[in-house]
């Protein structure tokens, strides 16, 4: 298939699954209006309309076609006109399917909008968004090592910081006393919680992400180490630390349940040990490979992981369940996930993630993370430490 035929298919799942995600948005917001708040359909209906055109434009400009060249106001212009001629169309579509060939009405609205997708794509792509920053809006792909992937891939975690507070908000009450983190990086993390830490030693294996880190956080309450997780932790004694702050880490250790031990062991009695790896062990391909991802979890898998290390599971759960949907899109790009999105579209992806974190409060959906606090009990003998 030729390239520029792929570049153009991703881009169509992207309209599609974004498109999903802005129905899905306006029909919870005019749900707001119109039964919590008790706003009359009619103008209910208006106001979600004047509320969910600005967010369309904005997830096709920067997610979708990856468009940010041209002047954002003559764009947007051209977006309304397009938008407007499109909602006709839908509707002429719509009355075919219902009145000449007698469907009903629901099945006319559905096939109708799915009739209609891919013109109002070819509208889009040709009418607005023509002139695209990043072909396919796939930022700088290649397949470079997940080694060589990872200094770039902490400057682009650098503009999610929207991200790091949600994932705090699971753990922020359990941090105290003396933090280890492992697998610091550049430390986008640490500040969010430095000031109810007693003292906090960040551990990383790269020496250019250490120095930053003690650069941008210039606190006497922070200590910087150099280790390889794979090796000897003699950076960090025994019984030693109240907190162990794991994010994304597990996954990349070739022997797991020895990291979980050691954990375990570098832990004082009553102490927690602060979990975030992949979930779902059936979505691994090619994006986890090129991430030096050796595997994913499932939620039995972690907790008996962890279990087995002497721990007890104080909670583990799924989260961000549109994340999984949004991975399935990038899962067999042979490189690293965040190598699959420009600058542009991680600050928009940063600014949507406040409205993609309400999707943690459905029950039953599988996310793209799990994560877990795990807690040492008393008179607990660990396992291996190192």
């Amino acid at each position: 298939m030729p390239d520029f035929v792929k570049i153009e298919a991703r881009k169509f799942a992207g309209f599609v699954f974004w498109g999903a995600f802005s129905y899905l948005l306006a029909f919870s917001f005019m749900y707001l209006l119109t039964q919590v708040i008790g706003v009359g359909n009619k103008v209910g209906y208006a106001i979600t309309q004047i509320f969910i055109l600005p967010i369309n434009f904005l997830l096709n400009r920067y997610l979708v076609f990856a468009s940010t060249s041209e002047n954002m106001m003559r764009q947007g212009a051209k977006y309304l006109v397009v938008n407007v001629t499109m909602r006709c169309v839908d509707w002429l579509v719509f009355a075919f399917f219902e009145t000449v060939l007698g469907w009903p009405y629901y099945a006319a609205i559905v096939c109708g909008m799915a009739s209609a997708y891919p013109l109002k794509f070819l509208a889009y792509r040709v009418g607005v968004f023509g002139a695209s920053t990043a072909d396919g809006g796939q930022g700088e792909e290649g397949t470079a090592s997940s080694a060589d992937d990872y200094v770039p891939a902490q400057d682009k975690m650098a503009l999610l910081p929207n991200y790091y507070r949600w994932m705090f908000r699971y753990f922020h009450d359990c941090i105290r006393g003396r933090v280890v983190e492992l697998g610091c990086g550049q430390g986008h993390s640490i500040g969010l919680y430095l000031g109810k830490a007693e003292d906090v030693l960040a551990v990383d294996t790269n020496a250019e992400l250490l120095k930053e880190l003690e650069t941008r956080l210039s606190s006497n309450k922070v200590r910087t180490a150099r280790g390889d997780l794979n090796g000897s932790w003699d950076f960090v004694e025994d019984n030693s630390a109240d907190t162990i702050v794991a994010l994304d880490i597990l996954e990349h250790l070739e022997d797991d349940r020895e990291a979980a031990g050691r954990m375990a062991a570098k832990l004082r009695e009553g102490g927690r040990v602060l979990v975030k790896v992949p979930a779902q062990s059936r979505l691994h391909g090619p994006v986890d490979e090129a991430s030096g991802h050796l595997r994913r979890y499932d939620l039995d898998q972690l907790t008996a992981l962890m279990e087995n290390a002497g721990l007890t599971t104080e909670f583990c759960r799924h989260v961000n369940p549109f994340g999984a949907l949004a991975y399935t899109l990038k899962r067999k790009h042979g490189t690293n996930l965040s190598r699959t999105f420009t600058r542009g579209q991680l600050k928009a992806i940063n600014r949507l993630m406040p409205l993609i974190s309400i999707f943690d409060a459905i029950p039953g959906l599988r996310g793209l993370s799990l994560v877990g606090v795990f807690v040492k009990p008393e008179h607990c003998c660990p396992g291996k430490s190192g």
